[in-house]
């Protein structure tokens, strides 16, 4: 989901909770929408996971990956619950960010990192759930998402492209739901 935020950057934010069925749908859709508020309120992305992890049910586990962008100056700021990692590609190749703290967990109090970076113009910021990348395949000793990251770097381009390559990359008998983010700067 996206939103518009104060000072006019942008707020995505990508849930997956443990779980399948009606339940578990109800609580990521919680889960985002409390993420979301929680920057349009003024929070960091990493703020705003302490903030909501108070707020999951007690034997729920969510994955998140919660990103600022300020689309005049391109600066990134991202926090990353126990999400798969995050790919970004641009003129200068493509790099995996790995999650920046625990799966969000109520009341365990955990302590979540941010990262900022700057996104130039054609650049990509990749995110998806753990459907996607389930089957962690080592191929010469690269993993999975490392393996897409570079399939990115060579295939990409606009955003539906670059979705169709991740959901391509997925397998296609999925046994988790599969989602994916793709934010691209364009100017």
């Amino acid at each position: 989901a996206v939103r518009s935020l104060p000072e006019g950057k942008i707020g995505a934010v990508l849930v997956d909770l443990t779980g399948h069925g009606a339940l578990p749908a109800v609580w990521a859709i919680r889960v985002r929408d409390l993420l979301l508020h929680s920057l349009v309120s003024g929070a960091s992305p990493a703020e705003a996971m302490r903030l909501v992890e108070w707020s999951a049910p007690g034997d729920t586990l969510a994955s998140a990956v919660l990103i600022t962008l300020d689309p005049g100056s391109g600066e990134v700021r991202m926090c990353s619950a126990g999400h798969p990692p995050v790919i970004v590609v641009g003129t200068h190749g493509a790099s995996l960010h790995r999650p920046t703290g625990p799966l969000l967990y109520l009341g365990s109090q955990s302590e979540y990192e941010e990262i900022t970076f700057k996104l130039s113009a054609g650049d990509t910021v990749v995110a998806f759930s753990d459907g996607v990348a389930d089957v962690q395949v080592v191929k010469e000793e690269r993993t999975e998402p490392e393996l897409l990251a570079d399939r990115l770097l060579a295939e990409g381009g606009d955003a539906a492209r670059t979705a169709d390559l991740v959901l391509g990359f997925a397998d296609p008998e999925p046994s988790d739901d599969q989602t994916v983010m793709v934010i691209r700067r364009t100017a």
